[in-house]
């Protein structure tokens, strides 16, 4: 079976300048936890979920505090030094990266990119294979690059029910 057999084609999205409150509304509205960003050819560029708005408010003074010590430490040096200051101080990239995202007012700022995405005309297996792999919650689902669709773990679920598990 191909994901253009199981995907939904209904997909909420949102563009890279949403704001966090636009992000926000639409999870509610649609009841969704999740929702691919796109650009303006409706190609795939980041995913954005409940996670990563949940992530911002809880973190964020924290966050604060460690943007504030890493400007005290990088303050003077050229921006392509910073980063291998803070690490050489503790801050790992990653946690470099945690920063920023906190600090995020749009999609581009806070989705997890680039996005994992599968063509429709790829197995199911392998997109199983795939989610299960990278920990990944939905994929959206392309032709030529272009979303056509996503599928989820509900999906996977849903197709075992109606298989007869």
């Amino acid at each position: 079976m191909q994901l253009k057999d199981m995907m939904s084609t209904a997909v909420v999205t949102v563009r890279p300048e949403a704001t966090i409150a636009e992000i926000a509304r639409l999870l509610i509205e649609n009841s969704i936890s999740g929702m691919p960003v796109v650009d303006e050819e409706m190609r795939p560029v980041g995913i954005v979920s409940e996670s990563d708005l949940l992530r911002h408010q809880v973190e964020k003074e924290q966050a604060d505090l460690w943007d504030g010590y890493a400007m005290m430490m990088s303050a003077g040096f050229a921006p392509e030094l910073q980063g291998a200051m803070l690490e050489s101080a503790g801050i790992s990239a990653e946690k470099q990266q945690a920063i920023q995202k906190v600090k995020a007012r749009t999609a581009n700022e806070l989705m997890t990119s680039p996005a994992v995405s599968m063509e429709e005309t790829e197995d199911i297996t392998k997109a199983a294979k795939l989610m299960l792999d990278r920990r990944i919650k939905r994929l959206p689902v392309t032709r030529d690059g272009r979303l056509t669709g996503i599928v989820s773990r509900h999906s996977f679920v849903r197709l075992a029910v109606e298989s007869g598990i």
